[in-house]
């Protein structure tokens, strides 16, 4: 029971963190204060996955967790490939994970430095 519900623990944080990447790029056009947040967030995140060979912590945690209350379910491969196909559907090349969360670092520094031009 409370393997489940660490399981399912760790996939909801890892959809709110997926969530704060994308939507935090967006957020960042309208409250220039929170651009330098998103990057060093961003570029933690890039660290991170380049320091666990691309792989997140929080997806080996997951299939720890659902190694222990449910082995059927534990899948091969990145945590964003995995639901994306099972929910909606979509395959994605495991590169393309990594070059979205670079262009996604690179837009925020591009709006860091328009606002730092613009004096915001």
């Amino acid at each position: 029971m409370i393997y489940r519900l660490l399981a399912r623990s760790a996939f909801l944080l890892h959809w709110v963190l997926l969530l704060w990447i994308f939507v935090g790029a967006i957020v960042g056009l309208f409250h220039p204060g929170y651009v330098p947040v998103h990057i060093l967030f961003l570029g933690l995140t890039l660290l991170h996955q380049w320091a666990c060979k691309w792989q997140c912590s929080l997806t080996i945690f997951e299939k720890a967790m659902l190694s222990k209350c449910a082995p059927d379910e534990v899948y091969e491969g990145a945590f964003v490939r995995h639901y994306m196909k099972k929910y909606f559907r979509v395959e994605i090349p495991p590169k393309r994970i990594v070059y979205a969360l670079v262009a996604v670092f690179a837009w925020t520094l591009i709006l860091w430095g328009i606002n730092s031009l613009l004096g915001r």
